[in-house]
């Protein structure tokens, strides 16, 4: 893991292939051959620190680590590459040579230097290495700021114009150098000069351009004309005359009056600092307010300052809907679309687009391009109703993406795609793909924790095999539903509008029993539309209790017919099957049928099952109750005779006609619970 070399001479055998483990590399006064240098790094998967002192043998350095953070060079050098270096965080370039500006003219050395550092934080350049960096074409800015940097340390010749350039293109491309930004302390140390007025503009440019700083330290060369240095700083212009206070001037070698300081007062810009006290506030505090904008007033928030515009252009989480669009603006959703994207900085973690209105496929191709290469975790693609979008291969690609929410769209991934590893959790509404696909899809999706399907089509028959499940909700024109490996389940909603009452199914199992057996630690259910009747298919007769009960279970909803025995005898083994239950909730499904003859036998053996005893169920709801249905009674009258500890019991009647005739039936039911009280809701 740590290699720490001091005057050695490097030259490994050719059958050497890297050290896979190492992290850390010392070479101290090292003599190496340069290709030596650069397969040791490339073959260091894991190199994280590297600091080459004054070592021979190399006068060029190739670096190409993806996981390096920390870099320290000091020596002789004529050219350095740093590739696939996106990591490094902390960087210290010191070049003992002078480098003559003939040796290279066809690019920018600084440029070059900086297109993979776009995280770091500490940049310190000593030596003669800003007279190396300053070769070449320097635009106004790096083409990609430097957005984390935070401390840079330069040793700059003032009377080099080409190194002042240099100096003020770092600062202008890093958010260090922005309004509202420089709030550190500055110190500027051995650079005056008595006749250099270089130094002196770039003080001035300092103080001009950072309202917000609080300290400047300038130590002289020497003593003599400390004096004079300081009548001529005192007369630059600067945001207001009291920054005098905490202007200072060292010599050399200061003495105890030097140190002498008074206290700095407040500035005009820290008091306005301080009634702006949005501005203030931490930057995620601000990034969670501007996310929590629409986009159309986010933008608006870029006019008031340098930084709240490039808040803007960082923000991590996106939103399109109708709401970009002003009625009164002739820009359209598209163009908002691309010039948001087109001057964003940054990786994009959370993008929704919600547009009700056609769009091209072109379009949507072309951002969903953009945040395939920008490590998207979430994304929502909510398509107007009256189109089916085909999602592009590239979208396969997002292999950081956590959560994936599709509308209207046709889902057929690549044969390559293997599945997307880190993603918890799907919603796929109105989404046309075919049975293989979302089986494979399902599996190829291990963390998955949360699974929404509504209205899909493409096929019939659901089979989930998820491991991580935890919440489920189904609901469409499905056949069958069979559920493996999904034992951590804790939330099932299932919804089928499939009508299976003609459909004949063979098996000793009813559904009910292949369908729980999986749900062992649920504990929530919602079972509606035709989702019972489905269940209460396969057994010959129904019974009273599930062999494995769920333990879990505290919520159960349920959508019954009570003109169907079968579904009475499912819902009734359901509750009897749920020890834990603590509130039911049943709403009477009406399928206009006449209630058959096989009910009202089952109806004078109830009161064979009364010694069964609900002892956590507190609450009870049952809506759409008819006074003809004396099965909906019975089943009211059981559930306040066998639940002793229940707390209220809330009935709403389907129509107003003999509700009232229902409410003294009701009244003269025995409880087994004293504190349960009856509340009767109005159709």
């Amino acid at each position: 893991m740590l290699l720490k070399l001091s005057w050695c001479l490097l030259q490994p055998p050719r059958t050497f292939d890297g050290f896979r483990t190492l992290k850390r590399v010392t070479f101290k006064l090292v003599t190496l051959a340069q290709d030596v240098l650069e397969n040791l790094i490339l073959s260091s998967p894991l190199l994280e620190s590297l600091e080459i002192i004054k070592c021979a043998g190399f006068t060029r350095l190739k670096i190409d680590a993806p996981n390096l953070r920390f870099l320290y060079f000091s020596g002789f050098l004529k050219g350095i590459s740093l590739q696939n270096t996106l990591n490094l965080a902390v960087v210290h370039f010191n070049l003992s040579n002078k480098y003559y500006r003939q040796d290279r003219v066809s690019s920018s050395n600084l440029a070059d230097f900086f297109m993979d550092l776009l995280h770091i934080q500490r940049l310190t350049i000593d030596g003669f290495a800003v007279e190396f960096l300053d070769v070449g074409d320097l635009p106004g800015r790096l083409l990609k700021p430097c957005l984390d940097l935070n401390f840079l340390s330069l040793l700059v010749y003032f009377h080099d114009p080409a190194e002042i350039l240099t100096t003020l293109y770092l600062l202008r491309s890093s958010l260090l150098w922005k309004y509202y930004m420089l709030r550190h302390k500055v110190k500027i140390n051995s650079v005056l000069m008595k006749k250099t007025l270089a130094e002196l503009d770039f003080i001035k440019l300092l103080l001009l351009k950072s309202p917000v700083l609080e300290t400047i330290s300038i130590q002289a060369v020497s003593a003599y004309g400390s004096s004079e240095v300081f009548k001529k700083l005192l007369q630059l212009r600067i945001w207001e005359d009291c920054y005098s206070n905490f202007l200072t001037v060292e010599q050399n070698a200061p003495g105890p009056a030097a140190k002498e300081q008074r206290k700095p007062s407040k500035s005009h810009s820290q008091k306005q600092a301080e009634l702006d006290r949005i501005s203030n506030l931490p930057s995620g505090v601000i990034e969670i307010i501007l996310e929590h904008l629409p986009i159309k007033e986010a933008v608006r928030t870029s006019v008031l300052s340098t930084t709240w515009r490039y808040k803007l252009a960082m923000l991590q989480s996106l939103k399109f809907d109708e709401q970009c669009v002003s009625t009164q603006n002739p820009i359209t959703f598209v163009h908002i679309v691309d010039q948001v994207l087109l001057l964003h900085v940054g990786p994009i973690r959370k993008f929704k687009l919600s547009h009700r209105d056609l769009l091209a496929p072109a379009d949507i191709d072309r951002w969903i391009l953009y945040l395939s290469r920008s490590s998207v975790k979430h994304l929502i693609l909510e398509i107007g109703i009256d189109q089916r979008y085909k999602l592009p291969s590239c979208l396969f690609s997002c292999e950081d993406i956590i959560c994936l929410c599709l509308h209207n769209c046709i889902l057929k991934p690549p044969s390559t795609f293997s599945g997307f590893k880190s993603l918890k959790r799907l919603t796929l509404e109105r989404v046309t793909l075919t049975q293989h696909v979302f089986e494979s899809f399902i599996l190829g999706c291990p963390m998955l924790k949360g699974l929404i399907l509504r209205n899909c089509n493409g096929f019939r028959h659901l089979n989930i095999d998820a491991p991580n499940l935890k919440f489920l909700v189904i609901e469409g024109d499905f056949e069958d539903v069979y559920l493996r490996n999904t034992l951590n389940l804790e939330y099932v909603y299932i919804a089928l509008e499939f009508n299976v009452r003609e459909r004949r199914v063979v098996g000793i199992l009813s559904n009910l029993l292949k369908f729980v057996v999986h749900l062992p630690h649920v504990r929530c259910l919602e079972i509606t539309s035709y989702s019972l009747k489905y269940l209460a298919v396969g057994a010959t007769a129904m019974p009273g209790k599930l062999p494995e009960p769920l333990i879990y279970l505290e919520l159960l909803f349920m959508s019954v017919s009570f003109t169907d025995l079968k579904e009475i005898t499912t819902a009734l083994c359901l509750i009897r099957s749920s020890p834990a239950l603590q509130e039911l909730e049943i709403f009477v499904h009406r399928d206009n049928q006449n209630v058959q003859g096989e009910v009202n036998s089952w109806l004078e053996h109830l009161e064979d099952n009364l010694d069964y005893q609900f002892t956590q169920l507190r609450r009870t709801e049952i809506t759409c109750i008819s006074i003809t249905n004396k099965a909906e009674l019975a089943l009211i009258k059981f559930l306040l005779l066998s639940s002793p500890v229940l707390e209220r019991m809330t009935l709403q009647p389907a129509t107003g006609d003999g509700s009232l005739e229902m409410l003294k039936k009701v009244v003269r039911f025995r409880r087994a619970s004293m504190q349960a009280e009856i509340i009767f809701l109005d159709p």
